[in-house]
């Protein structure tokens, strides 16, 4: 076992039923990890501790290098340097993968018919559909380079000017609607019902 290449270590550790979990629960924390500052949200609900996820698969692989003719030092070099691949990959896969979700979802969510329909009705305006999606494309754009931040814009149409913005803690898009009742002008904000966690699919 001692002049296999590393390319055979690794199919070993991969297959070896007893770190399949250990190797599960260090892509899903990683995943999350990931998701967390990308999305603004975890993509799974229950995941082990990214340091513990990774000191269990580091025990479980140094426990199968112990099986060959390995010395202790040998066999601690190749598990630190195989734990190390195993987290430079599944980063690199994880990135994709959040990037690609982050991407198609404020696409789906920002193009949502009903959520046109959503604020022409709070706006009280008609057949400026066109102009309400380029408002839109704007906080697309601002969301796709940070989804923690809250963010505002100002929608201005012929007859009026009003507010649309993102609530970073709530995941939703707001705005402020304008009424009148009799004499008195009411000033509200309204919150689209579909938060981005909706839209979320994997």
């Amino acid at each position: 076992m001692q002049k296999q290449e590393p390319t055979c270590l690794i199919i070993l550790i991969i297959n070896h039923q007893s770190t399949q979990k250990p190797i599960i629960n260090l892509i899903r924390s990683i995943i999350n990890q990931i998701a967390v500052k990308k999305l603004n949200q975890p993509i799974f609900s229950q995941c082990t501790p990214s340091r513990i996820a990774q000191t269990n698969l580091y025990n479980r692989i140094y426990q199968i290098t112990q099986e060959y003719d390995f010395s202790p030092i040998k066999a601690q070099k190749l598990t630190d340097e195989l734990i190390q691949f195993f987290i430079k990959t599944i980063k690199i896969i994880a990135q994709d993968l959040i990037e690609t979700i982050r991407t198609n979802t404020l696409k789906n969510w920002l193009e949502d018919p009903e959520l046109i329909e959503w604020l022409h009705q709070k706006w009280n305006v008609d057949g400026e559909e066109q102009l309400t999606k380029k408002y839109l494309k704007q906080i697309q754009l601002l969301l796709l380079s940070n989804l923690s931040q809250s963010q505002i814009i100002v929608v201005s149409f012929c007859a009026s000017t009003t507010l649309i913005g993102f609530d970073a803690n709530k995941l939703q898009l707001w705005t402020k609607q304008t009424e009148k009742i009799g004499s008195a002008t009411l000033h509200n904000i309204v919150y689209w019902p579909k938060s981005l966690k909706h839209f979320y699919n994997l």
